[in-house]
């Protein structure tokens, strides 16, 4: 598949419907690959899998290396503060389809 924000879309919505087993687990296909299937001792406390998910879709897309490096990352703060470092941030009036969004439900940045 082509490395483009389209191709990364597709294999996002490829998943629609994918749920934690058990539910409130953190535990998903992504999360199992992402730990090389050796899960923290508590999932649920440790692998929130929002950007955990976005790293396996374009890992899956075989474009990593446009996603924090092409390094493993399961926290948002670290993507924004790469995604500012390297000048990746744009504003909601410039942002465009194929954007990473991330939230700050803690009013933090």
């Amino acid at each position: 598949m082509a490395c483009t924000a389209e191709a990364v879309i597709q294999t996002a919505l490829s998943y629609v419907g994918v749920k934690e087993n058990p539910n409130g687990s953190n535990i998903t296909p992504f999360t199992l690959e992402y730990f090389d299937g050796n899960l923290p001792a508590n999932p649920a406390a440790s692998a929130p899998w929002c950007v955990i998910f976005g790293w396996y879709c374009f890992k899956h897309t075989n474009a990593s290396d446009i996603f924090y490096d092409g390094k493993k990352v399961g926290s948002c703060a670290y993507v924004l503060r790469w995604a500012t470092a390297n000048k990746l941030t744009v504003n909601k009036e410039q942002a465009r389809r194929g954007d990473i969004l991330l939230f700050d439900w803690n009013k933090t940045s």
